[in-house]
């Protein structure tokens, strides 16, 4: 246990009245009171200590001399030494009083001492604060400026796609109509990449806004399906679409269905190998429809479906291609904003299924 003020000052002036007596008596059997009151006092200047003490010299438990003298205060501390014995028939007893003004005094030099740390601290963490607050603010105007930029590489991107189509359709050569369609759907990608980087980009609080339409689910499965096929013509697998769907019309937004789907159709070829299998379920109710993509691609490891969906992560793989995991964050914020869900399941190196469903 750690020693209080008062012991520590108790033991202190106990060692210099030992040093004190034992310089008096000098191997004798008696002993100077006066003599050891004076080397007493010059003791306890010298190590800047001024306590009031009473010495009694005792002769068969009777007193026979005192040195010294102390006024006693309710508020001080009284310490009673041990006795010194001297003789055979002679001891040494004495009191002494350390005031508690002066160990309150030794304790406040140490509580100011703390407060002063305790109110450097508090300025730098103030300091340290504003210094975050204000890169904050300019890291918020550097988005906000990325934001606008990215934003304006829209309109001339939409122009080149609608002129691109144009050609295609018209276009009668089928190699130079094949090229268009290339075209055309690296377009779409950058389109959607854009898109994809600009909603993620917004603050959270900002709410998605979408204008919902009666679309042809089928036919927007195709058009993305023909997309994405142009674009890995260049990779072996093979695609599905199963429709249980008891009616073709759904109520939903276009674009950003369009999109959400096209994300998953392209982690589902992105994150696997050649020949990978690629199923799409279209299902539909009374209240709501959803869209099923299933594939045998890599997998996602159990750590890693923790945080899909909500920070921008990516599995390890030897083959791991490009990307900032951007894709799944915008289709969960999108398809949420609509008033749908979309769920997962994934076992590593046999494939992942991903379910979205929406209110028609």
């Amino acid at each position: 246990m750690k020693k209080t003020y008062y012991e520590d000052y108790s033991l202190l002036f106990n060692d210099l009245l030992n040093i004190s007596v034992e310089q008096e008596k000098g191997g004798s059997l008696s002993v100077n009171l006066d003599k050891v009151d004076k080397n007493l006092q010059e003791r306890l200047k010298g190590v800047n200590l001024m306590f009031s003490y009473k010495l009694e010299l005792y002769e068969n438990e009777q007193m026979i001399s005192t040195a010294g003298c102390y006024v006693k205060n309710e508020d001080d501390y009284i310490y009673m030494s041990p006795r010194r014995t001297i003789s055979d028939s002679l001891f040494l007893q004495c009191t002494v009083v350390i005031p508690s003004s002066f160990i309150i005094g030794k304790m406040k030099r140490i509580n100011d001492i703390s407060c002063w740390g305790m109110i450097l601290s508090i300025g730098c963490l103030i300091y340290l604060l504003l210094n975050i607050l204000k890169r904050e603010k300019i890291l918020k105007s550097n988005v906000l400026a990325i934001y606008g930029t990215i934003h304006d590489l829209k309109s001339p991107l939409n122009l080149a796609y609608l002129l691109i189509s144009r050609f295609a359709t018209k276009e009668c050569d089928d190699v130079k109509k094949q090229s268009f369609l290339a075209c055309k759907a690296q377009l779409y990608t950058l389109s959607n990449t854009i898109e994809t980087l600009l909603s993620v980009l917004k603050m959270k609080d900002q709410h998605i806004s979408y204008k919902k339409d009666l679309i042809d689910l089928e036919g927007v499965i195709d058009s993305v399906v023909e997309n994405i096929s142009i674009l890995y013509s260049n990779k072996h697998f093979s695609l599905s679409i199963e429709n249980r769907m008891k009616t073709v019309w759904v109520n939903a937004d276009p674009f950003y269905l369009r999109n959400s789907i096209t994300n998953l159709l392209d982690n589902s070829l992105r994150y696997s190998n050649e020949n990978v299998k690629i199923e799409i379920f279209l299902e539909n109710n009374l209240d709501d429809f959803s869209i099923t993509i299933k594939d045998t691609g890599w997998g996602i490891s159990a750590k890693l479906q923790k945080k899909l969906c909500k920070q921008c992560c990516r599995g390890v793989h030897r083959n791991q291609p490009k990307g900032h995991g951007l894709g799944l964050i915008y289709t969960t914020r999108v398809i949420r904003s609509m008033g749908g869900s979309i769920a997962f399941q994934s076992i590593e190196g046999e494939g992942s299924t991903f379910v979205i469903t929406l209110p028609c």
